[in-house]
Protein backbone atom coordinates (compact mmCIF):
# COMPACT_ATOMS: atom_id res chain seq x y z
CA UNK A 1 0.00 0.00 0.00
CA UNK A 2 1.80 3.09 -1.25
CA UNK A 3 -0.66 5.81 -2.34
CA UNK A 4 1.88 8.64 -2.27
CA UNK A 5 3.19 9.74 -5.67
CA UNK A 6 6.79 9.21 -6.71
CA UNK A 7 8.22 12.56 -7.83
CA UNK A 8 10.43 12.55 -10.92
CA UNK A 9 11.79 15.91 -12.09
CA UNK A 10 8.96 17.65 -10.27
CA UNK A 11 6.17 15.49 -11.73
CA UNK A 12 4.11 13.26 -9.41
CA UNK A 13 3.71 9.68 -10.67
CA UNK A 14 1.36 7.31 -8.84
CA UNK A 15 1.92 3.57 -8.63
CA UNK A 16 -1.69 3.09 -9.69
CA UNK A 17 -0.88 4.78 -12.99
CA UNK A 18 2.34 2.82 -13.38
CA UNK A 19 0.56 -0.50 -13.02
CA UNK A 20 -2.26 0.66 -15.30
CA UNK A 21 0.27 1.56 -18.00
CA UNK A 22 2.15 -1.70 -17.50
CA UNK A 23 -1.09 -3.69 -17.79
CA UNK A 24 -1.86 -2.03 -21.14
CA UNK A 25 1.67 -2.74 -22.41
CA UNK A 26 1.55 -6.36 -21.25
CA UNK A 27 -1.88 -6.87 -22.81
CA UNK A 28 -0.62 -5.33 -26.06
CA UNK A 29 2.25 -7.85 -26.25
CA UNK A 30 -0.05 -10.83 -25.59
CA UNK A 31 -2.60 -9.64 -28.18
CA UNK A 32 0.18 -9.09 -30.74
CA UNK A 33 1.39 -12.68 -30.37
CA UNK A 34 -2.12 -14.10 -30.58
CA UNK A 35 -2.86 -12.10 -33.73
CA UNK A 36 0.27 -13.50 -35.33
CA UNK A 37 -0.74 -17.03 -34.30
CA UNK A 38 -4.21 -16.62 -35.80
CA UNK A 39 -2.83 -15.12 -39.02
CA UNK A 40 -4.55 -11.75 -38.62
CA UNK A 41 -1.44 -9.64 -38.94
CA UNK A 42 -0.06 -7.15 -36.45
CA UNK A 43 0.20 -4.08 -38.68
CA UNK A 44 -3.33 -3.08 -37.66
CA UNK A 45 -2.70 -3.56 -33.94
CA UNK A 46 -1.80 0.07 -33.04
CA UNK A 47 -4.98 1.38 -34.66
CA UNK A 48 -7.01 -1.47 -33.16
CA UNK A 49 -5.65 -0.78 -29.68
CA UNK A 50 -6.57 2.91 -29.96
CA UNK A 51 -10.04 2.07 -31.31
CA UNK A 52 -10.65 -0.21 -28.34
CA UNK A 53 -8.92 1.63 -25.48
CA UNK A 54 -10.28 5.12 -26.14
CA UNK A 55 -14.02 4.24 -25.96
CA UNK A 56 -13.27 1.76 -23.18
CA UNK A 57 -11.71 4.50 -21.06
CA UNK A 58 -14.41 7.07 -21.84
CA UNK A 59 -17.34 4.73 -21.18
CA UNK A 60 -15.67 3.39 -18.03
CA UNK A 61 -15.31 6.95 -16.75
CA UNK A 62 -18.84 7.92 -17.77
CA UNK A 63 -20.28 4.81 -16.09
CA UNK A 64 -18.41 5.57 -12.86
CA UNK A 65 -19.64 9.18 -12.83
CA UNK A 66 -23.24 8.15 -13.46
CA UNK A 67 -23.09 5.54 -10.70
CA UNK A 68 -21.71 8.18 -8.31
CA UNK A 69 -23.73 11.10 -9.68
CA UNK A 70 -24.45 12.43 -6.20
CA UNK A 71 -20.74 13.26 -5.95
CA UNK A 72 -20.62 14.98 -9.37
CA UNK A 73 -24.05 16.67 -9.61
CA UNK A 74 -22.86 19.90 -8.02
CA UNK A 75 -19.74 20.06 -10.21
CA UNK A 76 -20.01 18.05 -13.47
CA UNK A 77 -16.69 19.48 -14.59
CA UNK A 78 -15.09 17.03 -12.14
CA UNK A 79 -15.71 14.40 -14.82
CA UNK A 80 -12.45 15.57 -16.39
CA UNK A 81 -10.44 15.31 -13.16
CA UNK A 82 -8.94 12.02 -14.24
CA UNK A 83 -6.12 12.26 -11.74
CA UNK A 84 -8.61 11.58 -8.94
CA UNK A 85 -9.43 8.15 -10.40
CA UNK A 86 -12.82 6.55 -10.98
CA UNK A 87 -13.36 3.91 -13.68
CA UNK A 88 -16.06 1.22 -13.88
CA UNK A 89 -15.09 -2.23 -15.17
CA UNK A 90 -18.49 -2.89 -16.76
CA UNK A 91 -18.39 0.37 -18.71
CA UNK A 92 -14.86 -0.39 -19.85
CA UNK A 93 -15.90 -3.80 -21.17
CA UNK A 94 -18.88 -2.38 -23.05
CA UNK A 95 -16.94 0.56 -24.51
CA UNK A 96 -13.99 -1.60 -25.53
CA UNK A 97 -16.24 -4.22 -27.14
CA UNK A 98 -18.15 -1.57 -29.09
CA UNK A 99 -14.97 0.12 -30.31
CA UNK A 100 -13.39 -3.19 -31.33
CA UNK A 101 -16.53 -4.32 -33.19
CA UNK A 102 -16.83 -1.07 -35.17
CA UNK A 103 -13.13 -1.27 -36.05
CA UNK A 104 -13.58 -4.84 -37.35
CA UNK A 105 -16.52 -3.74 -39.50
CA UNK A 106 -14.57 -0.84 -40.99
CA UNK A 107 -11.46 -2.95 -41.68
CA UNK A 108 -13.54 -5.99 -42.72
CA UNK A 109 -11.90 -8.24 -40.16
CA UNK A 110 -13.56 -11.37 -38.66
CA UNK A 111 -14.86 -10.11 -35.27
CA UNK A 112 -14.85 -13.56 -33.66
CA UNK A 113 -11.23 -14.27 -34.52
CA UNK A 114 -10.08 -10.80 -33.44
CA UNK A 115 -12.02 -11.17 -30.19
CA UNK A 116 -10.33 -14.51 -29.46
CA UNK A 117 -6.91 -12.91 -30.03
CA UNK A 118 -7.80 -10.05 -27.69
CA UNK A 119 -9.30 -11.91 -24.72
CA UNK A 120 -6.12 -13.39 -23.13
CA UNK A 121 -4.34 -10.03 -23.25
CA UNK A 122 -7.33 -8.31 -21.70
CA UNK A 123 -7.53 -10.83 -18.87
CA UNK A 124 -3.86 -10.49 -17.97
CA UNK A 125 -4.01 -6.69 -18.24
CA UNK A 126 -7.00 -6.53 -15.91
CA UNK A 127 -5.25 -8.80 -13.41
CA UNK A 128 -2.09 -6.66 -13.30
CA UNK A 129 -4.10 -3.43 -13.01
CA UNK A 130 -5.55 -4.74 -9.72
CA UNK A 131 -2.09 -4.45 -8.18
CA UNK A 132 -2.38 -0.72 -8.85
CA UNK A 133 -5.68 -0.77 -6.94
CA UNK A 134 -3.85 -2.49 -4.09
CA UNK A 135 -1.30 0.30 -3.80
CA UNK A 136 -3.94 3.05 -4.11
CA UNK A 137 -6.29 1.36 -1.63
CA UNK A 138 -9.29 1.53 -3.97
CA UNK A 139 -11.72 -1.35 -4.64
CA UNK A 140 -11.23 -2.23 -0.97
CA UNK A 141 -12.97 -4.99 0.96
CA UNK A 142 -15.27 -5.28 3.93
CA UNK A 143 -13.98 -5.70 7.51
CA UNK A 144 -13.00 -9.27 8.39
CA UNK A 145 -11.12 -11.21 11.03
CA UNK A 146 -9.51 -13.64 8.57
CA UNK A 147 -5.78 -14.19 9.10
CA UNK A 148 -4.89 -12.74 5.68
CA UNK A 149 -6.82 -9.50 6.27
CA UNK A 150 -4.99 -6.25 5.54
CA UNK A 151 -4.92 -2.84 7.21
CA UNK A 152 -4.60 0.44 5.35
CA UNK A 153 -2.90 3.12 7.45
CA UNK A 154 -1.95 5.90 5.07
CA UNK A 155 -4.40 8.83 5.06
CA UNK A 156 -4.04 9.11 1.27
CA UNK A 157 -5.37 5.60 0.77
CA UNK A 158 -8.91 5.39 -0.62
CA UNK A 159 -9.80 2.48 1.69
CA UNK A 160 -11.82 3.19 4.82
CA UNK A 161 -11.82 2.71 7.73
CA UNK A 162 -8.09 2.90 8.33
CA UNK A 163 -6.25 0.44 10.58
CA UNK A 164 -9.19 -1.99 10.47
CA UNK A 165 -8.63 -5.52 9.02
CA UNK A 166 -10.25 -5.68 5.57
CA UNK A 167 -10.66 -8.33 2.89
CA UNK A 168 -7.77 -7.89 0.38
CA UNK A 169 -10.23 -7.86 -2.53
CA UNK A 170 -7.62 -6.35 -4.84
CA UNK A 171 -5.42 -9.43 -4.35
CA UNK A 172 -8.45 -11.69 -4.79
CA UNK A 173 -9.12 -10.00 -8.13
CA UNK A 174 -5.46 -10.27 -9.15
CA UNK A 175 -5.31 -14.02 -8.44
CA UNK A 176 -8.66 -14.64 -10.12
CA UNK A 177 -7.46 -12.67 -13.15
CA UNK A 178 -4.34 -14.84 -13.38
CA UNK A 179 -6.55 -17.93 -13.21
CA UNK A 180 -8.77 -16.64 -16.03
CA UNK A 181 -5.70 -15.86 -18.12
CA UNK A 182 -4.37 -19.40 -17.61
CA UNK A 183 -7.77 -20.86 -18.56
CA UNK A 184 -7.94 -18.81 -21.76
CA UNK A 185 -4.39 -19.74 -22.75
CA UNK A 186 -5.34 -23.41 -22.32
CA UNK A 187 -8.60 -22.96 -24.23
CA UNK A 188 -7.36 -20.92 -27.19
CA UNK A 189 -6.04 -23.94 -29.14
CA UNK A 190 -9.09 -26.07 -28.31
CA UNK A 191 -11.93 -23.86 -29.50
CA UNK A 192 -14.84 -25.14 -31.60
CA UNK A 193 -16.13 -21.80 -32.91
CA UNK A 194 -14.90 -18.25 -33.43
CA UNK A 195 -15.46 -16.00 -30.45
CA UNK A 196 -15.41 -18.84 -27.91
CA UNK A 197 -12.38 -17.51 -26.02
CA UNK A 198 -13.93 -14.04 -25.72
CA UNK A 199 -17.27 -15.44 -24.54
CA UNK A 200 -15.52 -17.51 -21.86
CA UNK A 201 -13.60 -14.37 -20.84
CA UNK A 202 -16.83 -12.35 -20.47
CA UNK A 203 -18.55 -15.15 -18.56
CA UNK A 204 -15.63 -15.59 -16.15
CA UNK A 205 -14.93 -11.87 -15.61
CA UNK A 206 -18.57 -10.93 -14.97
CA UNK A 207 -19.24 -14.03 -12.87
CA UNK A 208 -16.20 -13.57 -10.62
CA UNK A 209 -16.92 -9.84 -10.30
CA UNK A 210 -20.39 -10.63 -8.91
CA UNK A 211 -18.72 -13.00 -6.45
CA UNK A 212 -16.14 -10.39 -5.40
CA UNK A 213 -18.89 -7.80 -4.87
CA UNK A 214 -19.99 -9.87 -1.87
CA UNK A 215 -16.73 -8.88 -0.16
CA UNK A 216 -16.21 -5.33 -1.46
CA UNK A 217 -17.23 -2.33 0.62
CA UNK A 218 -17.89 -0.19 -2.45
CA UNK A 219 -20.08 -2.72 -4.31
CA UNK A 220 -23.20 -1.23 -5.87
CA UNK A 221 -26.42 -2.82 -7.03
CA UNK A 222 -26.23 -1.21 -10.48
CA UNK A 223 -22.78 -2.63 -11.12
CA UNK A 224 -23.78 -6.09 -9.92
CA UNK A 225 -26.89 -6.14 -12.13
CA UNK A 226 -24.92 -4.91 -15.14
CA UNK A 227 -22.39 -7.69 -14.60
CA UNK A 228 -25.29 -10.11 -14.28
CA UNK A 229 -26.60 -8.99 -17.67
CA UNK A 230 -23.18 -9.42 -19.29
CA UNK A 231 -22.88 -12.85 -17.69
CA UNK A 232 -26.38 -13.89 -18.77
CA UNK A 233 -26.19 -12.84 -22.41
CA UNK A 234 -22.64 -14.17 -22.82
CA UNK A 235 -23.71 -17.51 -21.38
CA UNK A 236 -26.78 -17.69 -23.64
CA UNK A 237 -24.67 -16.98 -26.72
CA UNK A 238 -22.01 -19.49 -25.64
CA UNK A 239 -24.60 -22.26 -25.17
CA UNK A 240 -26.25 -21.41 -28.50
CA UNK A 241 -22.99 -21.69 -30.43
CA UNK A 242 -21.93 -24.85 -28.60
CA UNK A 243 -25.23 -26.54 -29.41
CA UNK A 244 -24.96 -25.41 -33.01
CA UNK A 245 -21.55 -27.06 -33.30
CA UNK A 246 -23.17 -30.31 -32.18
CA UNK A 247 -25.80 -30.07 -34.94
CA UNK A 248 -28.47 -29.30 -32.37
CA UNK A 249 -30.75 -26.57 -33.63
CA UNK A 250 -32.49 -24.66 -30.86
CA UNK A 251 -36.06 -24.01 -31.89
CA UNK A 252 -37.80 -20.75 -31.14
CA UNK A 253 -39.90 -22.28 -28.35
CA UNK A 254 -36.76 -23.71 -26.72
CA UNK A 255 -34.91 -20.44 -27.13
CA UNK A 256 -37.86 -18.54 -25.70
CA UNK A 257 -38.04 -20.92 -22.75
CA UNK A 258 -34.31 -20.50 -22.10
CA UNK A 259 -34.60 -16.71 -22.11
CA UNK A 260 -37.65 -16.93 -19.82
CA UNK A 261 -35.80 -19.13 -17.33
CA UNK A 262 -32.74 -16.88 -17.30
CA UNK A 263 -34.98 -13.82 -16.87
CA UNK A 264 -36.66 -15.54 -13.92
CA UNK A 265 -33.24 -16.19 -12.39
CA UNK A 266 -32.37 -12.53 -12.96
CA UNK A 267 -35.45 -11.30 -11.08
CA UNK A 268 -34.87 -13.83 -8.32
CA UNK A 269 -31.30 -12.60 -7.97
CA UNK A 270 -32.60 -9.04 -7.67
CA UNK A 271 -34.69 -10.21 -4.76
CA UNK A 272 -32.15 -12.30 -2.89
CA UNK A 273 -29.11 -10.04 -3.21
CA UNK A 274 -29.04 -7.82 -0.14
CA UNK A 275 -27.27 -4.63 -1.07
CA UNK A 276 -27.11 -0.96 -0.21
CA UNK A 277 -26.14 1.92 -2.44
CA UNK A 278 -23.61 4.19 -0.80
CA UNK A 279 -24.71 7.64 -1.92
CA UNK A 280 -22.40 9.90 0.03
CA UNK A 281 -19.44 9.59 2.36
CA UNK A 282 -18.11 6.70 4.40
CA UNK A 283 -20.07 5.06 7.19
CA UNK A 284 -19.90 6.79 10.58
CA UNK A 285 -19.77 4.20 13.33
CA UNK A 286 -21.05 4.97 16.81
CA UNK A 287 -17.97 3.37 18.34
CA UNK A 288 -15.69 5.77 16.46
CA UNK A 289 -17.80 8.74 17.58
CA UNK A 290 -17.61 7.53 21.20
CA UNK A 291 -13.81 7.50 20.90
CA UNK A 292 -13.76 11.30 20.47
CA UNK A 293 -12.82 13.10 23.69
CA UNK A 294 -13.30 16.86 23.68
CA UNK A 295 -10.11 18.68 24.61
CA UNK A 296 -7.98 15.57 24.05
CA UNK A 297 -8.57 14.08 20.59
CA UNK A 298 -6.48 15.70 17.86
CA UNK A 299 -7.15 16.42 14.19
CA UNK A 300 -4.78 13.66 13.06
CA UNK A 301 -6.75 11.09 15.06
CA UNK A 302 -10.03 12.35 13.55
CA UNK A 303 -8.66 11.91 10.03
CA UNK A 304 -7.52 8.40 10.92
CA UNK A 305 -10.97 7.48 12.25
CA UNK A 306 -13.16 9.03 9.56
CA UNK A 307 -10.94 10.01 6.65
CA UNK A 308 -11.17 13.38 4.84
CA UNK A 309 -14.24 15.46 5.84
CA UNK A 310 -17.16 15.87 3.47
CA UNK A 311 -17.02 19.62 4.08
CA UNK A 312 -14.66 21.99 5.93
CA UNK A 313 -15.65 25.43 7.23
CA UNK A 314 -13.25 27.94 8.74
CA UNK A 315 -14.38 29.51 12.03
CA UNK A 316 -12.97 32.15 14.34
CA UNK A 317 -11.82 29.45 16.76
CA UNK A 318 -10.39 27.11 14.13
CA UNK A 319 -12.22 24.75 11.77
CA UNK A 320 -15.48 22.81 11.54
CA UNK A 321 -15.34 19.33 10.03
CA UNK A 322 -18.58 17.89 8.64
CA UNK A 323 -19.01 14.21 7.84
CA UNK A 324 -22.13 13.13 5.97
CA UNK A 325 -23.26 9.60 5.21
CA UNK A 326 -26.35 8.41 3.34
CA UNK A 327 -27.32 4.87 2.45
CA UNK A 328 -30.43 3.87 0.50
CA UNK A 329 -31.76 0.36 0.99
CA UNK A 330 -31.77 -2.08 -1.91
CA UNK A 331 -33.31 -5.51 -2.54
CA UNK A 332 -33.68 -7.78 0.48
CA UNK A 333 -33.61 -11.51 1.18
CA UNK A 334 -37.30 -11.97 0.45
CA UNK A 335 -37.32 -12.86 -3.29
CA UNK A 336 -39.23 -9.66 -3.89
CA UNK A 337 -37.73 -6.71 -5.73
CA UNK A 338 -37.93 -3.84 -3.28
CA UNK A 339 -36.40 -0.88 -5.09
CA UNK A 340 -37.58 1.77 -2.67
CA UNK A 341 -36.12 0.67 0.62
CA UNK A 342 -35.38 2.97 3.52
CA UNK A 343 -32.72 5.64 3.70
CA UNK A 344 -30.33 6.02 6.60
CA UNK A 345 -28.48 9.29 7.08
CA UNK A 346 -25.75 10.23 9.53
CA UNK A 347 -24.17 13.61 10.18
CA UNK A 348 -21.15 14.29 12.36
CA UNK A 349 -19.89 17.79 13.18
CA UNK A 350 -16.48 18.25 14.79
CA UNK A 351 -15.06 21.58 15.93
CA UNK A 352 -11.26 21.85 16.07
CA UNK A 353 -9.29 24.75 17.50
CA UNK A 354 -6.27 26.37 15.92
CA UNK A 355 -3.97 23.94 17.75
CA UNK A 356 -5.65 20.96 16.10
CA UNK A 357 -7.52 19.78 19.22
CA UNK A 358 -11.22 18.86 19.24
CA UNK A 359 -13.26 21.32 21.29
CA UNK A 360 -16.72 19.82 20.69
CA UNK A 361 -18.62 17.42 18.43
CA UNK A 362 -22.24 16.50 17.57
CA UNK A 363 -23.58 13.33 15.99
CA UNK A 364 -27.02 12.68 14.48
CA UNK A 365 -28.31 9.44 12.95
CA UNK A 366 -31.74 8.89 11.38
Amino acid sequence: MFPEPLVFFGFPIYLFGIFASFSILLGYVIVSRDMERLGIGTDILPDFALAMLLPSFLIARLTFVLLHWDLYASSPIDFFKLGEGGLALSGGLIGGAAGAYVFCLIKRLPPGRVADATAPGLSLGLAVSRLGCWFAGCCYGKPTDLPWAVKFQNLLAVARPLEIPLHPTQIYAFLIGLGIFALLMFLRSRTTFRGEVMLVFLIMVSGTRMFLDLYRSDAQLYMTLLMLLIFTFSLIRYVQLKLKQRSFVMSRPRLGLSVLLITAVLFAACGIIKTDKLSRGHDILQGDVDAIVNGVTKEKEILKLFGPPTKIRDTEEGQEFMYEYAKSGGPRWDLVVNVGGSTKTKTLLIWIDKNGVVTDHAFKST
